[in-house]
């Protein structure tokens, strides 16, 4: 790994800073800022160095003794990632190393995932390209503690996750995910940074970390005009039918239905990303789908929103004014621990029903209650169609 062109390691009022210069500025790149130890690292990667040409240099340096070699690797290991997040060096992609860039896009989001290949899910792969310079989400694992920080100010807590705000950066905690001892995410959504304990190949972390990386990966969705629903889809007459409903209301079995009796395929089956614009909402393809294992990384338009309620008999009603946005708004499973992230879902949501039919459909779970609802979206769709020849 060696320094990217770009950068320049300057002191401002005695305290060392990487900044960037000329294009890096025009393409808004950051600097930061570095102690000693980060000066001296920067210095030697003037020249092209391994992680262990590094370690070995560091270590005469600094008189390190064999007892402190581990924690000296995991400095290097940190700052090396930090330079790497904010692109100011590039990766060791070598065997030995085992940190890689993964490149991915998702719902039109250019992503890096750095370190460990073993650490990230197979469910990304559907959704790999190939490499690429300017990503708009970058994630780095980091192996480790974080160091000593202030928390800021808590947001939300629960079993699954704490939120916590500071000046220019989000904090997240998992408590169910043991080897994630904590993230940083940057305001802008453009970095995440997970400091977590290894082995990073076993079951149980590989599952955590990738729906750890689903929130950042929500969060800067959301900034750019996408929200996410809990829901179960099919690709029906060209478009992407999203049926959402409480927990154990029944959406996988109602969309298990249509697929038996209309042949409808199923397009993700639990969780489907909508990306609200001023011309016609489309249903971006993601790998988090829960338990289903269905996902489909293609893009659809979206034909509408069926909310579910089990009931004794089959009966559709479409949604009009608050109803219709408060009902889709309480499905939403993107970020809202602020007021301003809240606003953000309900003017996104506002403008989604004012291009798409909302249904409410009391239902049984057997064929009749497809029939019910396919009745009413034929229905909408022929007058569209005559509206349009109109």
């Amino acid at each position: 790994m060696k320094q990217h062109e770009g950068f320049l390691l300057r002191e401002i009022a005695g305290v060392p800073y990487l900044l960037p210069y000329g294009q890096q500025i025009a393409d808004h790149f950051r600097g930061i800022q570095i102690n000693e130890t980060g000066v001296y690292l920067w210095n030697l990667l003037a020249q092209e160095r391994s992680r262990e040409e590094l370690l070995t240099l560091c270590a005469e340096h600094y008189q390190a003794s064999p007892e402190e070699l581990p924690e000296l690797r995991q400095d290097i290991d940190s700052f090396l990632s930090h330079l790497i997040a904010f692109r100011m060096i590039e990766p060791d992609e070598s065997a030995n190393s085992g940190e890689v860039i993964y490149y991915l896009q998702i719902g039109g989001i250019r992503i890096h995932l750095i370190g460990p290949k073993k650490a990230y899910s197979k469910e990304f792969e559907p959704f790999s390209v190939p490499a690429f310079s300017d990503a708009d989400l970058t994630v780095v694992l980091h192996i480790g503690t974080a160091g000593f920080h202030k928390n800021g100010q808590l947001l939300i807590r629960n079993q699954e996750l704490s939120v916590c705000e500071r000046d220019d950066e989000y904090l997240l905690f998992f408590p169910q995910a043991e080897q994630i001892l904590e993230a940083h995410l940057d305001k802008s959504g453009a970095f995440a940074h997970f400091y977590c304990m290894p082995p990073f190949a076993s079951e149980s972390f590989i599952y955590d970390f990738f729906h750890a990386i689903r929130l950042c990966f929500l969060y800067l969705a959301q900034q750019r005009g996408m929200v996410a629903l809990h829901s179960a889809s099919i690709l029906y007459r060209g478009k992407a039918w999203l049926f959402s409903g409480r927990s154990g209301m029944g959406k996988s079995t109602h969309v298990n239905l249509w697929k038996e009796s209309v042949g409808t395929p199923v397009i993700n089956g639990d969780l489907n990303l909508i990306a609200v614009s001023d011309t016609a909402p489309a249903v971006c393809g993601i790998p988090w789908c829960g338990t289903s294992g269905i996902s489909d990384p293609k893009t659809y338009p979206l034909g509408g929103i069926v909310l579910l309620h089990q009931a004794f008999t089959d009966r559709c009603t479409e949604l009009q004014g608050d109803r219709k946005e408060l009902l889709v708004s309480q499905r939403l499973i993107s970020p809202s621990w602020t007021p301003a992230l809240f606003d953000a879902n309900l003017r996104l949501i506002r403008q989604l029903a004012g291009q798409i039919p909302v249904y409410y459909l009391e239902c049984t779970k057997g064929p009749s209650a497809v029939e019910a609802i396919k009745t009413m979206i034929d229905k909408g769709l022929a007058l569209t169609e005559e509206k349009n020849h109109a």
